[in-house]
C-alpha cells in the first residue's frame, strides 16, 4: 500500500504570520499614493498617524488580530483563511468560472493537452476521453493521499485546498455561498451535449478507449 504523503506535513508547516501595525500601514500608503491626489494623501497620512498612535485604535485592533491568529494556530488553521475564502470567493458576486475560480488554474496541468492542438487527439471523443482520464487519475492520487505535496527549496507547501478539487461543490446563499466536499465515493462524470446531460459511471477502472466509446455515444 502506497505511503499517504499528501497531508503528511500539514502540522509542521509554519503559520502564516501578523504583519505588525507599522507593516500594515507603511503599506497601506504605499498603496494609496499612486491612486489619490495630493490632498487625498496628505489627508490618509494624517488618518494613520492619528490610527497607530499609542494606545490608540490600531494598538487594539493589533491585539485582536495577534489573539486570533493565537487561537487559529492552535486549530491548525491560518488566521486569514477564513476572511480570504469569504471575500475573495464565498461572498464574491461576479461569476465564479474564470474569475475567481482556484480549481480552475489548478486543474489546467492536468487538462493542458485537451486545449493544445494536439496532432494525436484530433477526434472530440477521444480527446474528452483522455482528460477524462487524467483527471480520474489524478483524482485517485488525492482521494488515497498519496499524491506528493507541491514543493519549494524550502520544503512542502499547504496542500489543504486539495480537498476541495472533486467531489465538492459551491452551494449559493446569501451573503457568502459555503462548500461542501471530500467525499470521494462519488465517481460519476457529467457530459453536457446540446443541452442535454449524459451520466457516466466511473466506478470501474475505465480506459481512454472505453471512455471513447462512451463519448462517440453522446457526440452521435
Amino acid at each position: 500500500m502506497s505511503k499517504k504523503i499528501l497531508f503528511a506535513d500539514q502540522a509542521k508547516l509554519p503559520h502564516l504570520p501578523v504583519p505588525t501595525l507599522k507593516e500594515t500601514t507603511e503599506l497601506y500608503l504605499k498603496t494609496l499614493e499612486p491612486l489619490t491626489t495630493r490632498a487625498e494623501y496628505e489627508a490618509s497620512v494624517k488618518n494613520v498617524i492619528d490610527f497607530t498612535k499609542p494606545g490608540g485604535v490600531g494598538e487594539v485592533l493589533q491585539h485582536r488580530l495577534l489573539k486570533r491568529a493565537e487561537e487559529m494556530n492552535t486549530k491548525g488553521r491560518s488566521w486569514l483563511i477564513d476572511w480570504w475564502n469569504d471575500y475573495a470567493y464565498m461572498g464574491y458576486r461576479d461569476p465564479v468560472v474564470v474569475f475567481v475560480s482556484y480549481f480552475f488554474g489548478i486543474l489546467n496541468f492536468i487538462i493542458i493537452l485537451g486545449f493544445k492542438d494536439d496532432k494525436l487527439r484530433m477526434n472530440p471523443a477521444l480527446r474528452a476521453a483522455s482528460i477524462v482520464k487524467g483527471a480520474l487519475e489524478f483524482k485517485k492520487l488525492i482521494a488515497s493521499e498519496t499524491l506528493p505535496p507541491d514543493m519549494t527549496k524550502a520544503g512542502p507547501l499547504c496542500s489543504e485546498q486539495y480537498r476541495f478539487l472533486f467531489n465538492s461543490t459551491r452551494i449559493p446563499i446569501i451573503p457568502s455561498d459555503v462548500t461542501k466536499g471530500g467525499d470521494y465515493s462519488n465517481n460519476d462524470v457529467v457530459v453536457i451535449r446540446n443541452n442535454k446531460f449524459f451520466v457516466i459511471d466511473g466506478r470501474n477502472e475505465l480506459s481512454t478507449s472505453q471512455l471513447k466509446r462512451y463519448q462517440v455515444k453522446i457526440y452521435i
